[in-house]
């Protein structure tokens, strides 16, 4: 005899990098969906062969930038219940990732949906074909952690409502030693218009998205300089690339390399003749920031513990 999801009962997960809710959802949907990037590895692959068929299930998220090589799109997992070990081991690797700050994450998240596993592959398939209502087509990378963290913020409700139908719970580590849940409640229902409607966002929201990859450029320079990164970093990293676009920088490598000078030093930086001079040039003669500051002999980053 089979058991329902409700009726069964999965073994209680001891990972440290969960929380309560994560074990509840589990114990509920009797599954979970786990998005892999193998563009960034495939973490745990012969562990997951081993698995019989009914424990695990996988289709890879074939949109048409991935044609000729297939076997680097986005796969997604579905794993019973039954097979906590794996999932606790998964779960341990994402945590492990997400301490390099700002890099890429193979364990992108992981999902609780009651979708048949096929309709939620399709879904987030038709989801990485962005349309821009200029007429542009993208590659959305919304799978991404380290782009997921900004969307609540830079789409509408009723955007991430459509991104998340279906999807009941999204689960991914943050950088912050965070296990974070984004719930589709939260965004509210979506509008009466079919749910197959690929998402279409303005070129202001676009743009915004685009700054994404700056601040990840800032986040993990300042990771990689031993820069002590706590709740605090991210705010201040906000501000001050903030800032850093107001000089007209016209590369994001140069936004970012302002920006964590910013965070490190403060804005007084920007009253010393040296940087001006350094703005300058780099706005006037197209020279990469890191370049001019390391020929001026300023130092590129001072990290020290931010400010009490």
């Amino acid at each position: 005899m089979s058991l329902s999801p409700s009726e069964f009962s999965p073994p209680a997960l001891t990972s440290p990098f969960i929380d309560a809710s994560f074990q509840a959802h589990l114990n509920e949907y009797g599954h979970c969906d786990i998005l892999i990037d193998r563009m960034i590895g495939f973490p745990l692959l012969e562990e997951l062969d081993a698995l019989e068929g009914h424990v695990a299930e996988r289709l890879p998220l074939i949109d048409p930038l991935f044609e000729t090589t297939p076997d680097e799109a986005p796969l997604l997992v579905r794993l019973d219940a039954g097979a906590s070990s794996l999932i606790e081991r998964y779960l341990a690797h994402a945590a492990d990732e997400a301490q390099r700050a700002g890099q890429g994450q193979a364990i992108c998240a992981i999902l609780f949906s009651r979708l048949p596993f096929a309709k939620l592959a399709r879904h987030l398939t038709r989801h990485l074909d962005l349309r821009i209502k200029t007429g542009m087509r993208v590659f959305f990378r919304f799978f991404d952690p380290r782009v997921m963290h900004h969307l609540p913020r830079l789409l509408q409700p009723v955007e991430m409502a459509q991104l998340f139908n279906g999807i009941d719970h999204w689960c991914y580590q943050h950088w912050g030693n965070q296990h974070i849940a984004l719930n589709a409640q939260d965004y509210g229902p979506l509008p009466d218009k079919p749910a197959y409607i690929r998402m279409s966002i303005s070129s202001a929201q676009w743009a915004s998205l685009q700054g994404i990859e700056t601040f990840n450029l800032a986040l993990r320079a300042l990771w990689q300089d031993g820069y002590p990164l706590d709740d605090r970093t991210e705010p201040a990293l906000h501000a001050a690339l903030k800032v850093a676009r107001t000089y007209g920088l016209p590369r994001q490598e140069d936004q970012a390399t302002l920006a964590c000078h910013l965070v490190c030093s403060g804005e007084s930086i920007l009253r010393q003749p040296q940087w001006l001079r350094a703005l300058q040039l780099v706005r006037e003669r197209s020279f990469s920031l890191k370049d001019v500051l390391e020929a001026d002999g300023i130092a590129l980053l001072s990290p020290t513990a931010p400010n009490e």
